[in-house]
C-alpha cells in the first residue's frame, strides 16, 4: 500500500500548478512495484524537464485514485491508470508526412484528469426484461431475466461489470436483501450512447419462505466501474414475485417436486402423485401441511435428510391413499376429512390424529409410528393395524385409540394409552408394560409383557385369550373369557366375568353390572396375591372381600392351577367350578377352602338399615320440644351389613331426588351441620319449621322406609316491651308491670333485690 497521509488533498485540480508526469515515469513506478524494490516516491526517476514536487505527485495519486477505484490499493491503482491512458487518444495532430490527424497516448496524469473533466465518466443504466419464472414460483425454481445495458456516459466502458438481481420479502422484516441471480462480464467494452442484451440466470433459495417478494437489479453491483452516477444503478422489477410451497399438481404442472432446506442444512423434499396438490406455511418457524382435491388415490411422501423435520399441523381436505413421512415428527393435529388407507410418522407428541369415515367394503386404515407420546386417535374408519416402537402418557397428558374396529395393535416396547373400540380389538401384542383404560366390544387374543396397576380393561363381549408374560395387575371385565395365561405373578388384580365397568372403564362406577359369566381356563405360573377372580360375582360395593358379595346364578369357572402361592387375601368365587382346580400343586375343594366363595357360602341380608334422627342440642323452653337455635342434626344408621348408601331431603321432595350424604356417615353415625342441611335442602336455612327425611341402603340393596324428623328452628331471640308499672292503689294491693312479648317466653322478675320469681306467659298477652 502507498501511503498518502501526507498527500493533504482531498479534490483534484487541472490548473497550471497541476504536476506533469509521463507515461514512462507510470512503467518506471510500476516495474518497482512490481518487482519488490519500490522504496519511496523520491527514488523513481523523473524526465529532467518534468517539474514536480513530491506533495503534488501524491496528491494528484490520491485524486485519480478517488475517481477510479476508491481504494488505496497502489498497485490496482497504477495498473488501471496505465491502461486507461494506453487505451484512450489525446492531443490530436497532423501527420507531416501524411498530412492526416494522429493521436498519442496521454504522457501525464493531469491531462489524463483534465480529459475525464471534459468528457465525463462512463454511466451504465438498464432496462429490465422478461422474467421466465411462473408468477407463482416455488423454491428452488430457476429462471432468465433479460436486461439491456446501455452507457449515457461521455466515455467508453472498458473494466470488469457485474450485474446482480436481488429479492426482498414484503412486508420487509429488514433491509436485508438475497442474492436470486448474476451476470459477470470479465471485460464489458460498451461504447457511448451503445447498448448490450445479457441474461441473468435466476434460481430461488431452497429455503426462500412463502410470500410476496419485490426483485431488483444491481449493475456493477461490486463498483469495479467508475460512473458518472452511481445513484442510477439499481432497478426495479414492477411485478412482484409470489412464492409459494406447492407441491403436486401446481397450476398446468403434474407431479411438482417441493425441495425445502432446513435451518440446520437439511433437505426436505415433498411428492405427491395423483390428485390434487399441497401447501406448506410455516407458524413461528413450524411447518403447517394442508392437501386439497386429493382422493383416493393420492400419495404423499416426504423424504428428509439427516434428522428430519418437524410438522405441527396436517389438514388433509378429501381422501388420501398414503401419507408416508418415516422421518417426519408430529407435534400438532392431523385431519383427514376423508378415508386413508397409510400414515407413517416418526416421533409424534401432544398430538391429535383424526381420520374420517370411508365408503368402501373392508376398508381399514394401517398406522405406523416411532415414539408417541401423549397421542389421541380418533377414527370413522376401521383400522387395519397400529404400530410404534413405543407410546407414553407424560406430564398430565392424555392417550386415546378410538376406532369401531381395529384388527392388530403391535407395541414393541410399553403401550399407556386408553383403548376404546367398539366392535372389538382382534389382536394386541405389548412387549412391554400395557396401561390405561381399554374398553373393547370384543377380542381375540391379548399378548402382553406385563400390566400396571393402572390398567383397566373391559370386553363387553367374548375376550378369547388373555396371556401376560410376566406379573399382571390391574382389572379385567369381560361378558365370557376362554382362557387367562399369568406367567409371573397375579397381584392386586381383579378378574372379573359377566361383569362390565361402565363408561368409565374402571371397577366401582356408579355403572358398573355383574351378570353371569364362564371363565374356562385360569392358569398362573407364578403366586396369586391379594386378587379376586370371579365369574358371575356381585360385589354389591367397591370391596370385593368383605363378606356381602353375591353370586350370579350361571356363574362359572372351569379349569384353575396356580403354580404358586395363593394368599389368604384372595378369592376365587363362582355359583360353580369345574373338577380341575390346583393349588400349590394340591388339588382344592371350593367347598371347604376359604379362599372359595361358593352359593353354599354366600350370606343374605334380608333386613333394611334402622336410622334413627334428632337434633344435636334442642335448646327449646324444656329440652324436648324440638326447637332449637343450633342447626345442627345428628344420626344413626345400624344395619348387620355395610351401609352402601345413605340420602336425605327435606318436605315434599321425592325420594328420587334426595341428596347422597354417605361422605358423613362414619361408623354408624353421622352429623349434617349447616352447610350439609343446606345442601340437602338446596339453599341456606331459615329459621321456621322443617321436616327432614333420611333414606339407608345395605351393601345387599335393603332399603330403609324414609324416617322423619320434624323440628323449629329458631335462632331469633323474643321483643319484650313494658308500658306501666303500678305500685299504689291498685285493686289487689299488689305491685303491676304491664307490658308484652312477641312469643312465648320465660320471665324472670327481681323485685329490690329480693330473690328473682320464674313465670311462664304466653305470646301477645299482658304482662302482668
Amino acid at each position: 500500500m502507498l501511503d498518502n497521509s501526507n498527500s493533504g488533498a482531498s479534490s483534484f485540480s487541472t490548473s497550471q500548478g497541476s504536476a506533469i508526469w509521463q507515461s514512462g515515469w507510470i512503467d518506471e513506478l510500476w516495474g518497482q512495484l512490481t518487482s519488490g524494490t519500490f522504496s519511496g516516491i523520491d527514488n523513481v526517476v523523473l524526465e529532467s524537464d518534468i517539474a514536480q514536487t513530491r506533495g503534488q505527485v501524491l496528491a494528484d495519486l490520491d485524486a485519480i485514485d478517488r475517481i477510479f477505484l476508491g481504494s488505496n490499493d497502489i498497485d490496482k491503482l497504477l495498473s488501471n491508470v496505465q491502461k486507461f491512458a494506453r487505451s484512450n487518444s489525446f492531443n490530436p495532430g497532423i501527420d507531416s508526412v501524411t498530412g492526416s490527424p494522429i493521436t498519442q497516448p496521454a504522457k501525464s496524469l493531469a491531462r489524463v484528469m483534465q480529459y475525464l473533466h471534459e468528457k465525463g465518466l462512463p454511466d451504465l443504466t438498464a432496462q429490465v426484461g422478461t422474467l421466465t419464472l411462473d408468477q407463482v414460483s416455488l423454491p428452488g425454481a430457476e429462471g432468465a431475466l433479460s436486461i439491456t445495458l446501455t452507457n449515457h456516459g461521455g466515455l467508453k466502458t472498458e473494466s470488469p461489470v457485474n450485474v446482480k438481481v436481488f429479492a426482498t420479502r414484503q412486508p420487509a422484516l429488514d433491509n436485508s436483501a438475497v442474492e436470486i441471480g448474476a451476470v459477470n462480464l470479465e471485460n464489458l467494452k460498451l461504447a457511448v450512447n451503445s447498448s448490450k442484451a445479457i441474461s441473468a440466470a435466476v434460481k430461488l433459495p431452497n429455503n426462500f419462505a412463502p410470500g410476496d417478494y419485490n426483485l431488483f437489479v444491481v449493475i456493477d453491483a461490486d463498483k469495479n466501474l467508475p460512473e458518472a452516477n452511481e445513484a442510477n444503478n439499481v432497478i426495479a422489477i414492477a411485478a412482484p414475485q409470489k412464492v409459494a410451497w406447492q407441491f403436486g399438481n401446481v397450476g398446468t404442472r403434474k407431479d411438482v417436486q417441493l425441495q425445502l432446506t432446513e435451518s440446520d442444512g437439511d433437505v426436505v423434499r415433498f411428492n405427491l402423485k395423483g390428485d390434487g396438490y399441497g401447501e406448506v406455511t410455516e407458524r413461528q418457524g413450524v411447518k403447517q401441511i394442508a392437501l386439497y382435491g386429493t382422493t383416493d388415490k393420492s400419495d404423499l411422501t416426504i423424504q428428509a435428510d439427516g434428522d428430519g423435520n418437524i410438522v405441527e399441523n396436517v389438514v388433509v381436505n378429501g381422501d388420501l391413499k398414503q401419507f408416508y413421512g418415516t422421518k417426519t415428527d408430529l407435534q400438532g393435529n392431523f385431519t383427514i376429512s376423508g378415508s386413508l388407507e397409510r400414515l407413517v410418522l416418526d416421533d409424534i407428541s401432544n398430538a391429535q390424529i383424526s381420520i374420517g369415515p370411508s365408503n368402501k367394503l373392508n376398508h381399514g386404515v394401517e398406522i405406523k409410528l416411532d415414539q408417541a407420546s401423549n397421542l389421541t386417535i380418533t377414527s370413522q374408519s376401521a383400522i387395519k393395524s397400529l404400530s410404534a416402537n413405543s407410546w407414553t402418557t407424560v406430564n398430565g397428558g392424555s392417550s386415546l385409540v378410538k376406532a369401531s374396529e381395529l384388527d392388530v395393535l403391535k407395541i414393541k416396547d410399553g403401550f399407556n394409552a386408553n383403548v376404546d373400540i367398539a366392535r372389538g380389538l382382534k389382536q394386541a401384542k405389548i412387549e412391554g408394560i400395557a396401561a390405561g383404560i381399554w374398553k373393547l366390544g370384543t377380542t381375540n387374543q391379548l399378548d402382553l409383557n406385563s400390566t400396571a396397576a393402572s390398567w383397566s380393561l373391559t370386553v363387553a363381549g367374548e375376550l378369547t385369550k388373555l396371556d401376560v408374560q410376566n406379573d399382571m395387575l390391574g382389572s379385567v371385565a369381560a361378558g365370557s373369557l376362554k382362557r387367562i395365561f399369568v406367567r409371573g405373578d397375579l397381584a392386586n388384580a381383579k378378574v372379573l366375568v359377566g361383569a362390565n365397568f361402565g363408561a368409565d372403564g374402571r371397577a366401582g362406577g356408579g355403572d358398573d353390572s355383574y351378570g353371569s359369566g364362564e371363565l374356562e381356563e385360569f392358569i398362573v405360573y407364578g403366586n396369586v396375591l391379594s386378587s379376586v377372580i370371579g365369574a358371575g360375582l356381585n360385589p354389591r360395593d367397591s370391596s370385593f372381600v368383605n363378606g356381602n358379595e353375591q353370586l350370579v346364578a350361571g356363574g362359572r369357572i372351569g379349569n384353575i392351577e396356580v403354580k404358586g402361592q395363593v394368599s389368604a387375601d384372595s378369592r376365587f368365587a363362582a355359583a360353580q367350578f369345574g373338577s380341575g382346580i390346583k393349588l400349590d400343586k394340591r388339588t382344592i375343594n371350593p367347598e371347604v377352602d376359604a379362599r372359595f366363595l361358593t352359593l353354599s357360602k354366600v350370606i343374605a341380608d334380608v333386613d333394611a338399615p334402622v336410622v334413627t334422627l334428632t337434633l344435636k342440642e334442642d335448646t327449646g323452653s324444656n329440652g324436648t320440644d324440638k326447637t332449637t337455635s343450633v342447626t345442627t342434626v345428628i344420626g344413626t344408621v345400624s344395619d348387620e351389613s355395610e351401609i352402601s348408601r345413605l340420602r336425605a331431603g327435606f318436605g315434599n321432595t321425592p325420594a328420587a331426588n334426595y341428596v347422597d350424604i354417605s361422605q358423613y356417615l362414619k361408623n354408624g353415625s353421622f352429623t349434617l351441620d349447616m352447610q350439609a342441611l343446606s345442601t340437602v335442602l338446596g339453599r341456606p336455612l331459615t329459621d321456621g319449621s322443617y321436616t327432614l327425611y333420611v333414606i339407608a341402603e345395605d351393601s345387599f340393596g335393603n332399603v330403609s322406609a324414609p324416617v322423619s324428623y320434624s323440628y323449629v328452628l329458631d335462632r331469633t331471640g323474643p321483643t319484650l316491651s313494658t308500658t306501666e308499672l303500678k305500685t299504689a292503689n291498685t285493686a289487689d294491693g299488689l305491685i303491676h308491670l304491664i307490658g308484652s312479648v312477641n312469643e312465648p317466653v320465660t320471665v324472670i322478675a327481681t323485685l329490690n333485690a329480693q330473690s328473682p320469681k320464674t313465670f311462664t306467659i304466653f305470646a301477645q298477652e299482658p304482662l302482668t
